[in-house]
């Protein structure tokens, strides 16, 4: 974690730490299954913690300080990716393996395209809509921490998150479609 600059308050330093304590893992999680390595994820997160610990006092006045840490960690990640000159595929194991499931008495080829139109699936989403799943179900945050992060109230992620799973169920259901008729 980022030092705190020696000018800060006790209780500024104590709110940083339970921010990072709260934000810190979750967005490592993130950022190594976004980069597929753990330590181009450690210095996203580090790099996205030195950012907000510079202007911690203005971070701490906002409405939603997560949300502008997220930010920063996603322009991090996305300047990596340039730096790798490649785009980062969709990896949401967790929401691949629940959406498996769902396909009931399929065999391993099968499921290998099921996963397969879940990544694309993910990638047609609405950006709020795959940013509220990514988070909650392949980051693990609860609604709330969800919310937070995004910058928007419980119910929106609710919403969000309804959403994107009927989308998706949709999606998933024509593409089954598609490749039973061949």
């Amino acid at each position: 974690m980022s030092p705190a600059p020696g000018h800060w308050s006790a209780r500024e330093e104590r709110r940083f730490r339970e921010f990072h304590e709260a934000f810190g893992s979750k967005f490592a999680r993130y950022a190594e299954r976004q980069l597929g390595n753990r330590f181009d994820a450690e210095d996203a997160v580090h790099i996205t913690f030195e950012v907000v610990v510079r202007i911690w006092p203005q971070v701490v006045a906002m409405e939603y300080p997560a949300s502008y840490a997220w930010r920063v960690l996603k322009n991090r990640i996305a300047d990596v990716l340039r730096e790798r000159a490649r785009v980062s595929p969709v990896e949401d194991d967790r929401l691949a393996e629940e959406l498996d499931r769902q396909v009931l008495g399929t065999d391993p080829a099968e499921r290998a395209a099921v996963r397969l139109s879940v990544e694309e699936a993910l990638r047609r989403l609405p950006e709020r809509q795959r940013e509220a799943v990514v988070l909650h179900r392949m980051v693990g945050m609860s609604t709330e921490e969800t919310a937070e992060v995004m910058g928007v109230k419980e119910d929106s992620v609710r919403i969000h998150l309804k959403r994107a799973k009927a989308r998706l169920t949709r999606l998933l259901r024509d593409d089954a479609e598609r490749r039973r008729q061949g």
